[in-house]
């Protein structure tokens, strides 16, 4: 084989590596791991009950004793474990990890990285394992449950909050504020019974979230807290304080669900009761996300100089009445891009056309496209003038990023085309024709 032809394999081997399924928030393990970690799916986050307030964390509800773990490696920051059982207010007895973990925060001003912080609430009085300024590994036993602070019974309050300081403890976290659901970081249940996650937006005719609906449809197999029967206890956020994913841009999210390749029918209700609009059918695989109404989409960084090998994402809005949000995030190494323009979002009207592509100061980037209807086509090439990158240059998908699947079918061809290679990946909407191609620039001259 000639040396052009073998530098030719080699590259289309890397972007066979680079170019996968889409992703979504960072995966921690779960903070219980007696039988699977249960959630109680009666309140999860963002939700109501009785006359409990909406919720900003899950509830795990175990027996006391049993051993709480650390859900990512990072610093015990603050704790508190001196109050007995059924004594104290809010969160009782606690612990608050700092982890090495990373994420975009758009609520703040600017908008740039935060770290991520995780809450143990109701613990068990002197159960606490590990000093202020000591380092946890994921899956380190930290603490035990039990019902102190305000708790109606024995159980683990989990919540997850982002903050750009790294010096926060409890009291200055503003917790009440920056948490995020859970549901999206977690595992899903895989003790005796294999579940996936659902994420999902629902959006109204200019692209905006709709929130306060019932979304119908699911089930939850009972070993996860479900009751094998059609879930109805998800809402789209409501609250001022309920932040969705910074990369993805969802209204709502659960785990635990029941695998299904037939799919579920989803319907989206008023909170009076009244039908808003069916969200079509969907499969859920095991151990997977399926995206309901977004349409995320990785592009790896290839862009070394002018005219360099890049990689581009053209977005079509093919609902003829309703707009749809584009959400863009920049990534520089394994985490989301230090300054205030690492994302952006643009709207587009029924039948408009965008094309976004990495950027000269950024490693990479995920699109992620709120609508229902939309067509979406990577197409990767490389420049006229320009030398291959070294392989250290090619990034792999973000750590921020887990696996997913949003019902999106792929197909890529690799051709050479006069002295063109091409790169597809082919996402329509349902029901949807194909994206048609685009002419590709020519290669740049290889070696003999």
């Amino acid at each position: 084989m000639s040396s052009r032809w073998l530098t030719l394999a080699v590259l289309v081997a890397v972007i066979l590596l680079l170019l996968g399924p889409a992703h979504a928030a960072v995966q921690v393990q779960r903070p219980i791991t007696d039988t699977g970690g249960r959630i109680d799916q009666t309140y999860l986050w963002g939700t109501l009950y009785d006359n409990l307030g909406p919720h900003k964390g899950l509830d795990f509800p175990y027996g006391a004793g049993i051993h709480v773990h650390a859900i990512a490696d990072g610093t015990v920051v603050n704790l508190r474990e001196d109050l007995a059982s059924g004594q104290g207010s809010k969160l009782g007895n606690f612990v608050l990890i700092r982890h090495t973990i990373l994420h975009w925060d758009r609520t703040v001003q600017p908008p740039r990285r935060a770290y991520v912080y995780s809450i143990y609430g109701h613990l068990q009085q002197y159960s606490v394992r590990y000093n202020v300024g000591q380092y946890v590994s994921a899956g380190t036993w930290i603490a035990q449950v039990d019902n102190t602070g305000y708790s109606t019974g024995n159980h683990l309050h989990l919540q997850i909050c982002l903050h750009p300081a790294a010096d926060r403890v409890l009291n200055t976290l503003n917790y009440n504020n920056t948490s995020r659901n859970p549901e999206l970081w977690l595992q899903p249940f895989s003790h005796g019974t294999n579940t996936g996650t659902v994420v999902g937006r629902v959006s109204d005719n200019n692209g905006n979230a709709v929130g306060d609906l019932r979304i119908f449809g699911l089930s939850k197999p009972t070993a996860a807290g479900g009751n094998d029967y059609l879930y109805y206890g998800n809402r789209t956020y409501a609250y001022p304080w309920a932040h969705p994913d910074d990369v993805l841009n969802e209204n709502w999210g659960t785990t635990d669900v029941t695998p299904s390749e037939y799919g579920y029918y989803l319907h989206a209700y008023y909170a009076n009761g009244s039908y808003y609009r069916s969200l079509g059918r969907h499969p859920v695989q095991a151990g997977q996300i399926t995206y309901v109404g977004l349409y995320p989409s990785h592009q790896p960084d290839v862009h070394w100089s002018t005219g360099a090998y890049r990689s581009y994402l053209v977005v079509r809005n093919n609902h003829t009445a309703r707009n749809a949000q584009v959400v863009t995030t920049y990534f520089e190494g394994d985490t989301i891009y230090s300054w205030p323009q690492a994302q952006d979002t643009v709207t587009l009207d029924p039948h408009q056309m965008a094309i976004r592509s990495t950027s000269a100061f950024a490693d990479g980037s995920a699109v992620v496209v709120g609508s229902e209807d939309v067509g979406v086509v990577v197409n990767n090439h490389y420049g006229p003038n320009s030398s291959p990158l070294p392989h250290r240059e090619l990034r792999p998908t973000r750590q921020l990023l887990r696996p997913g699947r949003g019902g999106v079918h792929q197909r890529r061809a690799y051709h050479r085309r006069g002295a063109g290679v091409e790169d597809r990946q082919w996402r329509p909407g349902p029901g949807l024709p194909w994206l048609e191609q685009h002419s590709q620039p020519p290669l740049p001259p290889q070696p003999a």
